[in-house]
C-alpha cells in the first residue's frame, strides 16, 4: 500500500511538472472588477484617485468592454465627449516574482494617460489599436495595486482620424471598449510586436512562398526579449498541426545567446505537404505553435491559426491561389446601439457571420482597425479583409502625419499574421493627402511586410498598389467603366452617395434642399416598402453596372448602420436597428433576399 501511495504521488508530480512545462505563459482576462467615473474636476488624478478613499467620488463597478455613456439611438444632442477614468485594484501573485509582467489594452479612445499606484508610467496616443505596459518594474508582488487610466476622447487634431466629430461621417466613441489583459511571462519571452515596434519584426512574423496544392514553404520570424541582466541561450520550436490537432511539420533552431536588455530574431521554415489552401470557399486554418527553449525547457510560447495562400492584384482580376477570384463585398462600421464601440467577441462574431451569410466573400472595415476578434472571424468564416488606418476627410498637421504613420506600423504589426487580411488600406479615406504621405504610407507597408504578393490600397490613384475609390468619384453614366491606367481597380463604395446626393459632392451640409425622392439609398423603414424596394434596386444597378468595368470587384455601402457626427437631427442619421436608411442588413427582411442580390449576375440586371 506504501509503494502504491509513493507511485501515484509521483504520478501526480509527474503531472504536475508537466502541465507547468506546457503552459509557462500566463495570459489573462483584466476585464473584470473596474471601477469607472466621467465628468469630474481634479488635478494630479494620479495621487488622488489611486486609494480606496478617494473623496466623495462614486466610482461605478463596470466590466470591460465599457462604454463610458449609453448613447441615445435618436440623435438628441452630441455625441459625449470629455475626460473619464478607469481604475482597478489587483495583486500579481507571489510565483509571479522575477518575472516579466505587463497589461496589454486592445483599444481605448483615444488619448490615455496610465498610472500605477500613483505614478505616471504611460502615455498612448490613438483610440483603434493595441498598447502593451512592461508594469515589472514597478508593480508590487503579493499587495494591492491600483492601475489608473485617465481617457480622453475629445476632439484632437493630432490624433487620427482628426477631424471633429460633428463634420465626421462616423462617431468615435469612448472608454476601454476592447479587453484587457493581464500578462506574466519568463524574462525569456517572445516580444509583443506592436510594443516592439521593430520594423519588419517583433512578436511572430509568418510568410509563406512556393505555394502550391503539392507544397508550401511556411517561414516564421520569432523575436525574443531577454529581459535579464546577464545573457541567456535560447533555442525555438515550432509545431504546425492541422485541425485534427495531427503534427504537420516541426522545426528546432540552433542555440542563439541573447545580451540583457536586447533581442534575437530566429528565422525558420517548415515544409508543408499537400496543403490545405485557405479561400473564402475553404477558410482551412493550421495550428502554429512556437515555444521557446532554454536549456530544452519551455520558458514561453505562443499559438496562432494560419492560413496558407497566395495572393495577386493584378490590373484584370484578383487571383487567390492563382485562380481568378471576383470580390463581392461590403463595408462595416463596429458599432452597435447604446454602447458604441464596446461590442463582447461574440458580437463581433456576429457581425462577421452576417457579412459571411449575406454572399460577401470581401469586407473593408471603414475607416479604422477592427477588433482582433471580427479579424479571427474573418479568418474562420473565410472572409477577405482590407484592414485600413483611421482616417476620412482630414489632413493634418506634422504631428498627425507622424500618428497616422503609427498607425500603419501598429496595424500591420498587430494583423499581418490573419488568414483574411490581403489589402491594406494605408490612406486616409477621401482625403487631399500630399504625394510625400502618400510615398511613405506605401514605403512603411512594404518595409513592414518585405515579401512578394503585398498590396497597399489608398483612394487616390498613386503611389497605392491597388486604387480603391468610390463609385461616385465619378459621374454618371460612365462612372470607373474607362478607367485604363495599370493599376488593379476596386470599387471600394456603391450604392449609396451616388443615389443620395451625387450634385452635393464631399460637402455632406449642402443636402437640405433635396427632395426626399433624390435621398433614395436612404430611406427609413417608416417611408414604406414601395421606398425601401427602390432603395434595394439602387444597390441592385450599381452593383450590376459595376461588373461591367475594368473593376476586380466592389465593395457595397454598408452592411451595417451607423450614426455620423455631421448629421444635424435625428432623421438624417444612419440610425441602426430602428429606422436602417441603406445597409443591407435592414433593408432585407431575410438574409436569402441579400444573398439573392449580391449573387445577381449580367443576365439579371433586377431582382425585383
Amino acid at each position: 500500500m506504501k509503494n502504491y501511495s509513493i507511485c501515484l504521488l509521483l504520478i501526480i508530480v509527474n503531472i504536475l511538472q508537466a502541465k507547468a512545462q506546457k503552459s509557462p505563459t500566463s495570459i489573462s482576462s483584466f476585464n473584470k472588477n473596474w471601477e469607472f467615473v466621467k465628468d469630474i474636476d481634479t488635478v494630479n488624478p494620479g495621487e488622488k484617485l489611486s486609494t480606496v478613499h478617494s473623496g466623495n467620488i462614486n466610482w461605478e463597478k463596470v466590466s470591460l468592454p465599457h462604454t463610458p455613456h449609453i448613447e441615445p439611438v435618436k440623435k438628441v444632442t452630441e455625441q459625449w465627449q470629455g475626460i473619464c477614468f478607469y481604475r482597478k485594484f489587483f495583486t500579481v501573485p507571489a510565483v509571479a516574482k522575477g518575472k516579466h509582467i505587463a497589461v496589454r489594452f486592445d483599444a481605448a479612445m483615444h488619448e490615455a494617460d496610465v498610472y500605477l499606484n500613483g505614478k505616471h508610467i504611460y502615455k498612448h496616443l490613438g483610440g483603434f489599436l493595441p498598447f502593451y505596459i512592461d508594469i515589472s518594474d514597478a508593480v508590487k508582488i503579493g499587495q494591492p495595486n491600483c492601475i489608473l487610466i485617465k481617457l480622453n476622447n475629445q476632439d484632437n487634431l493630432d490624433i487620427p482620424p482628426g477631424k471633429p466629430i460633428k463634420d465626421l461621417d462616423f462617431n468615435y466613441y469612448g472608454g476601454i471598449y476592447r479587453n484587457a489583459w493581464l500578462i506574466i511571462k519568463n524574462k525569456l519571452y517572445i516580444s509583443d510586436a506592436v510594443q516592439a515596434g521593430h520594423e519588419g519584426g517583433g512578436g511572430l512574423l509568418v510568410s509563406d512562398e512556393n505555394v502550391s496544392t503539392q507544397s508550401a514553404k511556411i517561414l516564421v520570424n520569432t523575436e525574443v526579449n531577454n529581459g535579464f541582466d546577464h545573457p541567456q541561450q535560447a533555442q525555438i520550436k515550432i509545431r504546425l498541426t492541422d485541425r485534427q490537432g495531427k503534427t504537420i511539420a516541426t522545426t528546432l533552431s540552433g542555440k542563439q545567446a541573447i545580451i540583457p536588455g536586447s533581442f534575437g530574431t530566429f528565422k525558420q521554415s517548415l515544409v508543408v505537404n499537400r496543403p490545405e489552401l485557405w479561400s473564402p470557399e475553404q477558410p482551412y486554418l493550421y495550428s502554429l505553435e512556437v515555444q521557446v527553449l532554454q536549456n530544452g525547457r519551455v520558458v514561453d510560447e505562443h499559438a496562432i491559426k494560419t492560413g496558407i495562400k497566395t495572393i495577386k492584384f493584378a490590373p484584370d482580376a484578383f487571383y487567390l491561389n492563382g485562380k481568378k477570384l471576383n470580390i463581392t463585398g461590403t463595408n462595416r462600421h463596429q458599432e452597435y446601439p447604446y454602447i458604441g464601440y464596446a461590442l463582447s467577441d461574440n458580437a463581433q462574431y456576429r457581425d462577421a457571420w452576417k457579412i459571411k451569410d449575406a454572399g460577401f466573400n470581401f469586407v473593408r472595415c471603414s475607416h479604422y482597425p477592427p477588433s482582433p476578434a471580427f479579424l479571427d472571424a474573418c479568418d474562420e468564416l473565410g472572409i477577405l479583409v482590407m484592414d485600413a488606418i483611421p482616417g476620412w476627410q482630414f489632413f493634418g498637421g506634422k504631428e498627425f502625419q507622424l500618428n497616422s504613420f503609427q498607425n500603419i506600423r501598429d496595424m500591420i504589426h498587430r494583423d499581418r499574421n490573419h488568414a483574411s487580411v490581403v489589402l491594406w488600406e494605408a490612406s486616409l479615406n477621401e482625403t487631399d493627402m500630399s504625394k510625400a504621405y502618400m510615398d511613405t504610407a506605401n514605403n512603411i507597408v512594404h518595409r513592414e511586410l518585405p515579401f512578394k504578393n503585398v498590396f497597399s490600397s489608398g483612394w487616390i490613384d498613386y503611389a497605392f498598389d491597388v486604387f480603391n475609390p468610390a463609385r461616385q468619384h465619378l459621374k454618371a453614366p460612365d462612372y470607373w467603366k474607362k478607367y485604363n491606367h495599370p493599376k488593379p481597380l476596386l470599387i471600394a463604395e456603391y450604392g449609396d452617395w451616388e443615389y443620395y446626393a451625387q450634385n452635393a459632392g464631399f460637402n455632406q451640409k449642402e443636402y437640405s434642399g433635396l427632395k426626399s425622392e433624390e435621398r433614395n439609398s436612404r430611406q427609413v423603414r417608416l417611408d414604406g416598402q414601395k421606398r425601401l424596394l427602390q432603395q434595394a434596386l439602387n444597390f441592385q444597378e450599381a452593383h450590376n453596372d459595376d461588373l461591367y468595368g475594368p473593376g476586380i470587384g466592389d465593395a457595397n455601402w454598408l452592411m451595417f448602420d451607423y450614426k455620423r457626427g455631421y448629421a444635424e437631427t435625428w432623421k438624417l442619421q444612419a440610425l441602426w436597428i430602428s429606422s436602417g436608411y441603406l445597409s443591407l442588413a435592414f433593408i432585407f427582411t431575410r438574409a436569402s433576399m441579400a444573398r439573392s442580390l449580391m449573387r445577381t449576375d449580367l443576365e439579371s440586371l433586377c431582382f425585383l
